[in-house]
């Protein structure tokens, strides 16, 4: 047990709640809003259980920029008014803002409630978008378009997804990797490359994206390569 209580937890959710929203409940950015609430009380749940169970230690990631993601910029509505400098859809990120901000919020409140307890959100967010903001600086060439697809402005089709091959329209269609992946900020509509993940690690390990403080860097051998 006291591996168990010693232990860091780490929980990333949530991307797919935001999905099943737009595309089952047919909600629109606005209407998102009133059933996010939910999906966050089902995150704390969560730590509160594995609170319960012993663990003391437990990170909670945020949702990234949504609005930046071909999936996203493919499949759901926007004007183009609504694209910002980086071709980002505004009102998805805006959505993703909402989550994000109550879910810490509700997190700092349990942390005040759980008698040695150490829950952490973990701001990715910030990080990814700045993969987007930033491309020259981290080697990208490729922001809001997917390495493997099947063509398009986004290089992403629904119906035919990356490792895959459709008959579209009587015709086949192969979704393909690109030459080389590292260029990309996105791997296959939805999930984000070796290159990008690896520069998000980075910048958690550097702990500068904890909240509250967590002293990662002194936890951690000092051989660490972190930015």
């Amino acid at each position: 047990m006291d591996a168990f209580k010693d232990a860091l937890y780490i929980i990333q959710i949530g991307g797919n709640d935001f999905t099943y929203a737009y595309m089952k409940l047919k909600m629109n950015t606005e209407q998102i809003k009133g059933y996010l609430p939910g999906v966050v009380n089902a995150v704390t749940d969560a730590v509160k259980e594995l609170y319960e169970e012993g663990v003391q230690t437990i990170w909670v990631m945020d949702i990234g920029p949504q609005g930046c993601s071909p999936f996203v910029l493919t499949n759901f509505a926007y004007l183009n008014s609504d694209l910002d400098a980086n071709g980002c859809a505004i009102p998805y990120n805006e959505a993703v803002h909402f989550y994000n901000q109550l879910l810490m919020s509700q997190l700092a409140h349990m942390q005040d409630k759980l008698p040695g307890s150490k829950i952490v959100y973990i701001d990715t967010y910030d990080i990814q978008y700045s993969l987007i903001e930033q491309a020259d600086r981290f080697g990208f060439n490729y922001t809001t378009r997917a390495c493997c697809g099947v063509g398009g402005k986004h290089n992403f089709n629904y119906n035919v997804q990356c490792g895959t091959t459709q008959k579209v329209h009587g015709q086949y269609l192969a979704a393909l990797a690109c030459v080389d992946p590292s260029e990309y900020v996105n791997w296959d509509g939805v999930h984000l490359t070796d290159h990008a993940n690896q520069v998000i690690a980075r910048h958690i390990l550097s702990g500068t994206h904890f909240h509250p403080f967590f002293p990662l860097v002194k936890l951690c051998p000092s051989h660490l390569n972190v930015i």
